[in-house]
């Protein structure tokens, strides 16, 4: 198989590139908001700079804006049968821990016991309903969703 003129294979990539920019940023992003990754990788495509992957490079590249804030945050929620109240921990915008520190329901707490390490490993609070403890399910996963609106950085 002929080689292609690298000259072609860069146009290529660049037209490709921007069609994809452009049905992203229509999708997605507000104007002016391209992460700085892709708009790298279009000019490397398009022949304009090298991309530099040492880790000196990496380092004064600018930090992606974050979703969460650092630091633990509590969430309460409450119906007809009680409350619970929760706290939830952030580092480099994941959960990592997740602890019900009160809960007021008229059944026992041990049913919505495994419920914060299902938050860690999901990554959401959108959690499995506990049979024979909805509500008290509904209370946890609002009381999480509560703390990662104040998280919101």
């Amino acid at each position: 198989m002929p080689k292609m003129n690298p000259k072609w294979v860069a146009l290529c990539s660049a037209a490709v590139g921007s069609i994809y920019l452009s049905g992203m940023g229509i999708s997605h992003l507000k104007e002016g908001q391209i992460p700085t990754d892709i708009q790298e990788n279009l000019q490397v495509q398009a022949g304009n700079v090298e991309k530099d992957d040492t880790p000196q490079a990496k380092a004064v590249q600018p930090e992606t804006r974050r979703m969460y804030a650092d630091g633990t945050f509590s969430g309460q929620a409450s119906n007809r049968i009680g409350a619970v109240t929760v706290a939830v921990t952030i580092q480099n915008d994941q959960i990592t821990n997740v602890d019900i520190t009160d809960v007021n329901t008229h059944y026992s707490s041990s049913y919505i016991n495994d419920l914060p390490s299902e938050v860690v490993s999901k990554q959401s609070y959108d959690v499995d309903n506990v049979s024979g403890a909805t509500l008290s399910t509904e209370d946890f996963r609002n009381a999480v969703q509560s703390a990662l609106e104040k998280a919101k950085a």
